[in-house]
């Protein structure tokens, strides 16, 4: 009888160790520190309303990104000081060398047109492609050391190139596609307009910033989505009023370069 009532008091303590572990670690996993496996996750219904940083992508930028690291879980810091977000902007490193792939969609009443773009870095220096709704290779842009060759290809199958000083040449006003941090840096004056946040995920640091504009008549939002690892914008909208007249997604980041 001893050895039945020592056996059923081991059995509930082990039982309550285990529900002890079991209560921690669902804490750290609410708050962002713990993660439960894939299958353990599944089975039990862990975390099943997760948020990717950047919206309606479906976690596909992560998948772009790296193949080995995870999109489960992120945090936001909110309400930054205009201070905060300087300190952070001026902190970028930017990549001197990765491949993006976007999209722009610009919207028009009830039609839109897609154009496709594809950027370059590679030790510092662009080489940008940009290409029409029909998938036409319609402008390339390609730095070198002293100058950059902007390449016009017409309809016409005729193509025309200028050679420009680099140290002139603004890679964003004549790209209209490549969005980098200090963008957002030399508008001093919008910092103290504009809201931020802070997602922090397991591949790294996106900084969301928005601009607001509002006449009698007319009000503008500015999105952005800035990756604070590659210095670069990975995502924008534009509305008017609450309707979305221009939309950039990225569809492939990485450090790999073409040769």
């Amino acid at each position: 009888m001893n050895k039945l009532h020592d056996l059923l008091l081991s059995a509930l303590n082990v039982i309550i160790i285990i529900a002890v572990l079991a209560g921690i670690m669902l804490g750290l996993n609410k708050i962002g520190i713990f993660q439960f496996p894939d299958f353990v996750e599944s089975m039990f219904g862990i975390n099943g309303d997760q948020t990717t940083i950047l919206p309606s992508d479906d976690g596909k930028i992560y998948k772009s990104l790296s193949s080995g690291k995870s999109d489960k879980t992120f945090t936001v810091t909110a309400d930054l000081s205009p201070e905060n977000v300087r300190q952070l902007l001026e902190n970028v490193s930017p990549s001197l060398n990765y491949y993006q792939e976007v999209n722009v969609t610009v919207y028009s009443g009830d039609s839109s047109s897609t154009s496709k773009a594809t950027v370059q870095k590679t030790d510092g220096s662009y080489s940008v492609s940009l290409y029409d709704s029909e998938g036409t290779l319609r402008k390339e842009i390609k730095m070198h050391d002293d100058t950059t060759d902007v390449t016009l290809h017409r309809a016409n199958g005729q193509s025309s190139t200028i050679s420009l000083p680099s140290a002139d040449f603004d890679i964003s006003d004549e790209s209209g596609v490549v969005v980098t941090h200090e963008r957002f840096l030399e508008t001093q004056t919008e910092l103290t307009d504009s809201d931020y946040s802070v997602s922090a995920s397991q591949f790294g640091t996106i900084m969301q910033i928005t601009f607001k504009t509002d006449r009698e008549t007319y009000s503008q939002t500015e999105i952005y989505w800035l990756s604070l690892d590659y210095g670069i914008v990975t995502r924008a909208e534009c509305y008017e009023g609450d309707k979305l007249v221009y939309l950039l997604e990225t569809l492939a980041l990485s450090d790999e370069v073409l040769q």
